[in-house]
């Protein structure tokens, strides 16, 4: 035991506990992110001995090939272990990076998100990540960041300190040269060789499902490691992305493809009762940004008075000329609002993991909304606030979409509506924005004598979510509203609620104030009679904002959607499913079509709009993705993110196999077999829906 002691507080012992805390301390850092210890609402993959062992190996083969590196390229073990401190400061940061993008996403990252930066529109795409960056940062975990906090004090405070009360110290090797290149060699082989192992265990797993083609980043970082996970991403995206098919999988995938044509039964499960029954009307279709269901109906009981956050929609859902769906779920993946566009306009999902206005859109013949209302001897145009270069509106959204026009920021300059002082985010206000483009769809309507499609895409209620407005005095309530032309929700001063959370809401408060001033505006042009309004969100508003409901539950109520409330079990589904959950609402303006007094409960989503309005609009679409929202066929919904999946009365996380009842749910628990057997149904239509895409079955042919 003396020996060892010995040993352990010699040069040599010391550099071997140095080396044994950098694989140790790296590993549980990497292998953190499989457990809900830093992130709470993380999804964790049940472990088996396969999955155990191949995550394992990939964790540390990745912490190996930079020790096994570092061995070959420098001389002495200081340098070797600087350059370990290099590398966990490295997986530190990346650790936090993860955290950082996973606060706002509920997801893990794509090597797709760079794509956002590779198009004309780059710079506004870095400035809404500036702009941004203290709002999502303050879910950031720093606790990732403890490996490489450690590192450094025993750097500064202990080797540091001794080599300068022994210099030779700089030049000390545990073993010779020859020795450790051949060290070196075998390490970083070792690491290189678990890789490889580790990834070869995970495609042999999902090709045992019959997957093998269906990727899953939250899977795939559980099953091979992290940062294995990413490198093995990159290369494939560098080396082998757009590579060739095979033959006989395309064959596959349009047999099933062909499932989906619009036959008589199809037909049938339509509602036959409102088929046709907007033939020939306008219709003015609203992407809300980033509107949650929850402020339907949401009160906030401010110094004794309740006020309603959103009053227009409420009174609007309300309307029996209205039909309400509480149970409504966004589809999109990392492109966010460009894939709301895309899951609405085609019917078909985004894949998750990359952006389908840049991968899955150019040169491509989907049947879309624009294409069967044209048919219809629709003018169509699509309009919204930013640069057209944004996501490539102004030029996809002609050539792929199908629009005859798209309105953007340089349209609005052009026109002199562009008001300086009256932007948010930088973006044209909702106001302005859909005041011009209901100038439009009054302009077209009168000049071509035929029905519009206007489908107008709002930004006002965007990221980041702050009060300020700087051009008053700091205690006056103009400084702190950066919407004018409205009073505030909030009074100056009020602290009941966390600021970012009250400011989300004044943002969508705005919102519900600019789409009421539309509606005001259908009816001075004389619109309204003649247009059918479907307002929808794009996706939730990107904060954990179900901690607002928790800390002020005794100033909350809502009479329209239950609120959240704070149980003793784990309720990360739950909250990611409000998340999820927006509005989706049919208003007839002519006020003559009636709907059901109470909001339509089934599960819907995005990919369920193009059929529905086919068969509200008569319109002669020949694939029927999704199902009619006003129907009765029962239906799922998944996140393409990270695999929530949503079945009526039940939530499924399809990676962690966890499931969450809803309040109403009144049947037997599912059996562990019944929620295997809904993700993997759900699953075999992701295959079949992100397939459709890849092989690009819809490609433009000469």
């Amino acid at each position: 035991m003396e020996k060892i002691k010995n040993f352990f507080k010699s040069e040599n012992g010391i550099k071997l506990v140095y080396i044994f805390l950098y694989f140790l301390l790296n590993f549980l850092n990497l292998y953190v992110i499989n457990s809900k210890i830093y992130i709470r609402t993380m999804f964790v993959l049940p472990k088996n001995f396969g999955t155990f062992v191949s995550c394992f190996l990939g964790d540390i083969g990745v912490l190996m090939i930079p020790f096994g590196i570092a061995l070959l390229v420098f001389k002495s073990d200081i340098r070797v272990g600087k350059a370990l401190i290099w590398a966990t400061g490295f997986f530190s940061i990346f650790m936090l990076g993860i955290s950082f993008y996973y606060s706002y996403y509920l997801s893990f990252p794509s090597i797709y998100n760079l794509k956002q930066f590779s198009t004309g529109a780059a710079g506004d795409a870095f400035a809404f990540v500036v702009q941004s960056f203290l709002t999502i940062l303050k879910n950031a975990q720093f606790l990732f960041l403890i490996p490489l906090v450690i590192f450094l004090i025993i750097w500064i405070a202990f080797i540091h300190r001794k080599i300068k009360q022994n210099s030779e110290l700089k030049n000390h090797q545990i073993i010779g040269n020859i020795h450790r290149i051949y060290i070196g060699i075998i390490v970083t082989l070792l690491g290189i060789f678990s890789l490889l192992i580790s990834d070869t265990m995970y495609q042999k797993s999902s090709k045992d499902k019959g997957y093998e083609d269906l990727k899953l980043v939250a899977e795939g970082v559980q099953s091979v490691g992290i940062v294995n996970y990413y490198l093995f991403e990159v290369s494939d995206y560098i080396f082998f992305n757009g590579r060739s098919v095979d033959n006989n999988k395309i064959t596959q995938a349009q047999k099933e493809l062909e499932e989906y044509l619009n036959d008589e039964e199809a037909q049938e499960l339509n509602n036959q009762f409102y088929k046709g029954v907007f033939e020939g009307k306008n219709l003015l279709l609203i992407q809300m940004e980033s509107m949650n269901n929850f402020l339907i109906g949401l009160k906030v009981n401010i110094n004794g008075e309740e006020v309603e956050v959103t009053p227009f929609l409420n009174q609007l859902v309300l309307s029996q000329a209205s039909a309400y769906f509480n149970n409504y779920y966004t589809t999109v993946g990392i492109g966010n609002t460009s894939d709301a566009e895309f899951a609405v306009l085609t019917g078909l999902y985004p894949t998750g993991y990359s952006y389908s206005v840049y991968e899955y859109l150019d040169g491509m013949n989907y049947e879309t909304l624009p294409k069967l209302f044209k048919d219809k001897g629709y003018y169509c145009f699509s309009a919204h606030g930013n640069t057209g270069e944004f996501y490539m509106r102004n030029t996809l959204h002609l050539s792929a979409y199908g629009f005859d026009e798209h309105v953007d920021k340089e349209a609005f300059i052009e026109a002199g509506v562009y008001n300086p002082d009256g932007l948010v985010h930088d973006f044209i206000s909702d106001r302005d924005f859909l005041d011009y483009s209901l100038q439009v769809m009054k302009e077209r309507s009168e000049e071509l004598n035929q029905p519009i499609f206007n489908f107008s895409i709002t930004v006002s209620a965007h990221m980041p979510y702050e009060m300020s407005f700087e051009k008053e005095p700091p205690e006056s309530d103009k400084a702190q509203n950066m919407f004018l032309e409205k009073e505030r929700l909030f009074p100056y001063g009020f602290k009941e609620i966390d600021e970012q959370y009250m400011s989300y809401l004044e943002h969508a408060s705005y919102a519900d104030y600019a789409l009421s001033k539309a509606f005001e505006k259908l009816e001075e042009y004389d619109l309204l009679k003649d247009t059918v309004v479907v307002l929808y969100g794009d996706h939730g508003c990107g904060i954990d904002i179900y901690n607002m409901f928790y800390d002020n539950s005794d100033i909350l109520s809502n009479d329209i959607n239950p609120l959240l409330t704070k149980s003793n079990l784990d309720q990360s589904i739950e909250e990611r499913q409000m998340l999820l959950e927006v509005p989706f609402i049919i208003y007839d303006g002519s006020e003559k079509t009636t709907f059901s007094k109470t909001p339509y409960t089934l599960v819907r989503n995005h990919n369920c709009v193009l059929r529905t309005l086919a068969n509200l609009f008569n319109l002669d679409n020949k694939y029927a993705f999704g199902v009619d929202c006003l129907g009765d066929e029962l239906y799922f919904s998944y996140n393409p993110r990270n695999m929530d999946i949503l079945v009526d009365g039940v939530a499924i996380s399809g990676i962690s196999q966890e499931a969450f009842y809803d309040k109403n749910y009144n049947g037997k628990k599912l059996t562990t077999k019944e929620i295997e057997e809904i993700i993997n149904r759900v699953y075999r239509f992701k295959d079949f829906n992100d397939k459709v895409l890849k092989y690009g079955l819809f490609k433009q042919t000469e």
